[in-house]
């Protein structure tokens, strides 16, 4: 019996009474491969496009229509209607019970006063994750920084080596930039060539394809998984913190000499 009302309890936890499914937020920006040049716009898995939980707004919800890529879609995060917001769709992408938006979007619509909750808490954990950034030594703005110069050196290096198997693989085209690497598998790439073909598995035993350097437009950088690109902007890197961090290092305490040592030492009798 215990067993039967945990699985009642996941069932509601994941549909609200309409049968509609609880989306959460994420947000995104994978460089080259992401479309409309990474416009303000949401993707999301193929499954909810049609549903109540993602429609043309022209539609109902009786009779919900699928969305088409280049135009807006009414997403809806629940049941309620005060959940949902019209947004560029621009196709599908995360896993399914997600909607993953552009940094773009965040940037453009987070001073809305009439977002869903989702997407206001999403909007202040960017703001207090900007935050803690400016807090962090910025190694975009200042490669030559002690704590960057080398972490820099090797990361552009590491990009600009693999650009050029980005461009080969465009060029060529996915299937045969795969062909003419099949001995070498590691080089092999996936995604229209952004993505390596190759898994890796996430702390928490995710596994995933990672986004290679190449991607990233720019003086980005992919970050520390290889879930995204990140940027010398605040906001974009806000993203994902945990992903962009390693480009911004604590600031180091630097060490007392023992003059300034025994200088600061306070007896206490």
């Amino acid at each position: 019996m215990k067993s039967i009302a945990f699985f009642i309890f996941l069932l509601l936890f994941t549909f609200n009474v309409d049968g509609q499914r609880n989306m959460q937020v994420t947000v995104y920006d994978d460089g080259k491969a992401c479309p409309g040049n990474c416009d303000s716009h949401v993707v999301f898995a193929s499954r909810h496009n049609g549903t109540l939980n993602a429609y043309k707004p022209t539609s109902s919800r009786r009779r919900p229509q699928k969305c088409q890529r280049g135009e807006k879609c009414r997403i809806c995060f629940s049941g309620s209607s005060s959940d949902c917001i019209d947004v560029t769709y621009r196709g599908g992408g995360p896993p399914k019970n997600r909607f993953d938006f552009t940094i773009t979007f965040f940037a453009e619509n987070c001073q809305r006063r009439d977002l869903p909750n989702k997407l206001r808490a999403k909007c202040r954990r960017l703001k207090r994750n900007v935050e803690t950034l400016k807090t962090r030594i910025n190694c975009f703005a200042d490669p030559e920084h002690s704590q960057c110069k080398t972490l820099m050196e090797k990361a552009y290096e590491r990009k600009r080596k693999d650009e050029i198997l980005y461009n080969e693989c465009k060029k060529l085209g996915q299937e045969a930039f795969n062909r003419k690497y099949q001995n070498q598998p590691t080089l092999k790439r996936d995604l229209e060539c952004a993505y390596s073909a190759n898994r890796r598995f996430l702390p928490d035993g995710t596994r995933y394809r990672p986004l290679l350097d190449g991607a990233c437009r720019g003086k980005d950088l992919v970050g520390k998984y290889g879930l995204d690109c990140c940027s010398e902007k605040l906001f974009k890197s806000a993203m994902d913190i945990t992903e962009c961090s390693v480009y911004f290092p604590k600031p180091m305490v630097s060490l007392l000499s023992e003059d300034d040592y025994s200088n600061n030492l306070h007896f206490v009798f």
